[in-house]
Parts: structure tokens; C-alpha cells; sequence
């Protein structure tokens, strides 16, 4: 039961990631957040999901890794907002 969730998981997050790419084709995506921290068990297949999904685009120029600041990405983030914007 928890392997299909987390294969399931790992199927919508590599679908989700091809769209970005496809649209954008970004250089890189940075995943971070405390789901990150079982990205050993879903970004293997979420890498596989991306491949099969993005036909017309350069998808292997577009580098998927995890966020140097891992579970306090968003956090830093939001930070940065508020500094940029309230300052």
C-alpha cells in the first residue's frame, strides 16, 4: 500500500514537472520542502516520467535537483518576498 502511494506521487510529480518544462524549459528546477527529504525513493521514477512526457522539448538541458536549503526552501523564500517587497 504505501510503495503505490509513493509511486503514485512519484507519477504526478514527474507529470507536473514535464508541464513546467514544456512550457518553460527551464535550465533548472530546484524541488525543495520536507517531502524532499524522500526524494531517494520518488525522483528516480518522477526523472523517467519526465523523459516519457516531454517529446518536443530539449527536456535533458533542464537539470532536476534538490534545493541546497532542503525543508526551509519555502521559508527562505517567503522571506525574500517580504524583504523585496515591504523594504
Amino acid at each position: 500500500m504505501c510503495r503505490f502511494a509513493v509511486e503514485r506521487e512519484a507519477y504526478y510529480l514527474g507529470l507536473g514537472l514535464a508541464n513546467l518544462i514544456t512550457l518553460f524549459t527551464p535550465d533548472a528546477i530546484a524541488l525543495g520542502g520536507g517531502v524532499m527529504k524522500s526524494a531517494h525513493l520518488l525522483l528516480e521514477q518522477a526523472k523517467q516520467i519526465i523523459r516519457h512526457n516531454c517529446g518536443l522539448v530539449p527536456h535533458e538541458k533542464t537539470e532536476v535537483r534538490l534545493a541546497s536549503l532542503g525543508a526551509d526552501t519555502a521559508l527562505s523564500g517567503a522571506a525574500q518576498v517580504w524583504h523585496h517587497r515591504f523594504r
